[in-house]
């Protein structure tokens, strides 16, 4: 099974789409709501009909990839879904957008952890005459890719906590005896920004390692005498430093 992306956004209708069209679009959407892919509108109850006086209409979605893969088949998918007396309604809507070029723009954020994928898409739905009569068209108009961070997550308004914060890595590593310096706290927050869902064990490894790596480095670049002749006794290790240093120590 292809990877999931999570799709949160907005159907929105020109101000003077028919009333009736929207009722049609939200009763054909029901459809999509429980497959495999699905796409779940914010109101819906296709039995009493809804009335949508807005012209934004809000949906979550489960993108097959992402999310556009859903919307550019979406007219295929219909078509499957649908039974013959909701196909009636579907041609309905797509022979009123034809005919009165009307479209249904797409706005969402598209967020897939697995493949790190963070975006903010437009495009739109429109209808177009097709071999089998009238068929819905999906035609991107703008895509802004990001760094997959958290930072960028909560600006978009995706998560506003997580899991693992930097108080609970301070926490274990002060339990293990580490002092938490501003580079310490500045080697957390790294490793959160740049893994968003990392677990609190995973972060406290990563953050050690760090911690060691930066130690090791001090050792080899600093103290190069040390590291190199600290097998020797301190008699040949005070001879080798005098031969490097140029005086005598006391």
């Amino acid at each position: 099974m292809a990877n999931i992306s999570s799709a949160h956004g907005s159907f929105i209708f020109e101000g003077d789409f028919a009333l009736a069209q929207k009722q049609n679009f939200v009763e054909v959407m029901a459809s999509l709501r429980d497959c495999g892919y699905s796409t779940k509108l914010s109101i819906h109850d296709e039995d009493r009909g809804v009335d949508i006086e807005e012209t934004h209409l809000s949906f979550e979605g489960e993108g097959r990839w992402l999310y556009d893969t859903n919307l550019n088949n979406m007219h295929n998918w219909l078509v499957e879904e649908l039974d013959d007396k909701m196909l009636k309604v579907y041609h309905e809507l797509l022979d009123y957008m034809k005919n009165t070029h009307k479209v249904i723009m797409v706005e969402y954020i598209d967020d897939e952890f697995g493949c790190e994928v963070l975006c903010e898409v437009e495009g739109v739905l429109k209808a177009y005459a097709s071999d089998d009569g009238v068929a819905l068209e999906y035609e991107s108009c703008s895509r802004e890719n990001y760094d997959y961070t958290r930072s960028n997550l909560v600006a978009l308004e995706l998560y506003d906590a997580f899991e693992c914060m930097a108080d609970d890595v301070i926490s274990e590593l002060t339990t293990q005896g580490y002092d938490i310096t501003a580079k310490t706290l500045d080697d957390i927050n790294a490793h959160l920004e740049t893994n968003p869902f990392i677990e609190v064990d995973n972060a406290v490894a990563a953050t050690i390692s760090t911690i060691d790596g930066q130690a090791d480095k001090t050792l080899t670049e600093y103290v190069p005498i040390t590291t190199k002749y600290i097998a020797l006794d301190n008699e040949t290790v005070s001879k080798r430093i005098r031969q490097q240093i140029g005086f005598d120590l006391e």
